[in-house]
C-alpha cells in the first residue's frame, strides 16, 4: 500500500521533527520527504517525480493554500498512483509554537512573525486544504510529546484511515 501523510501546522508545530520520526518508524528506504511549501516550481516538480516512486511519502505543509495554491494538482497525481492519503494537523499551544518558531536553528522567525503565522494558520488557512482536496484529516496534539510518540499515533491513525 502506498501512503502519503501530509503534516500541517504553523511554524513551530513540530512538522520537521515528526517527519524525521516517521521516517525512523517507517524503517525502510522507500520513503520520501516532500516539502509542499516549496515555491521554486522546477525543484518542486523534480521532488514530486522522486516522491511518486516511493511507497511512503511524508509531506510538510504550512498553510495548505498553496501548492500550495493549487493542492488539487499534486493531490491528483498521488491519487492517480493509488496513494492512500491522510492530512495531519499538528496541534500545539500558542506559547509552545511561538517559542519553537523563534528558537529553531533552521529559518527562525522573529516573535511578531511567529505570532502572525500561528494566527493565520488557525484563523484562516486550517480548513482550506481539506476543502480543496477532500483528503481525510485528523488532528494530533503535539504538546508535551516527543516526536516518536506523535509518529506512533499518526501511524496508528493512518492504518485505520488509509486501509
Amino acid at each position: 500500500m502506498r501512503v502519503l501523510i501530509i503534516l500541517r501546522g504553523p511554524p513551530g508545530s513540530g512538522k520537521s521533527e515528526v517527519a524525521k520520526a516517521l521516517k525512523e518508524s517507517a524503517g525502510n528506504s522507500n520513503y520520501e520527504l516532500l516539502d509542499l511549501d516549496q515555491t521554486i516550481e522546477d525543484k518542486f516538480e523534480s521532488n514530486m517525480i522522486v516522491a511518486l516512486d516511493k511507497e511512503f511519502v511524508v509531506g510538510e505543509m504550512h498553510f495548505g493554500d498553496g501548492h500550495t495554491t493549487e493542492p488539487e494538482m499534486w493531490i491528483r497525481r498521488f491519487r492517480e498512483k493509488d496513494y492512500k492519503m491522510l492530512s495531519v494537523v499538528l496541534r500545539v499551544c500558542f506559547d509552545t509554537c511561538v517559542k519553537r518558531a523563534i528558537c529553531r536553528e533552521k529559518h527562525p522567525l522573529i516573535p511578531t512573525d511567529a505570532i502572525r503565522q500561528f494566527n493565520l494558520f488557525y484563523q484562516k488557512y486550517q480548513n482550506i486544504f481539506v476543502h480543496k482536496t477532500k483528503v481525510e484529516e485528523i488532528w494530533v496534539n503535539n504538546e508535551n510529546k516527543n516526536p516518536s510518540e506523535v509518529a506512533k499515533e499518526i501511524i496508528i491513525n493512518s492504518t485505520s484511515v488509509c486501509s
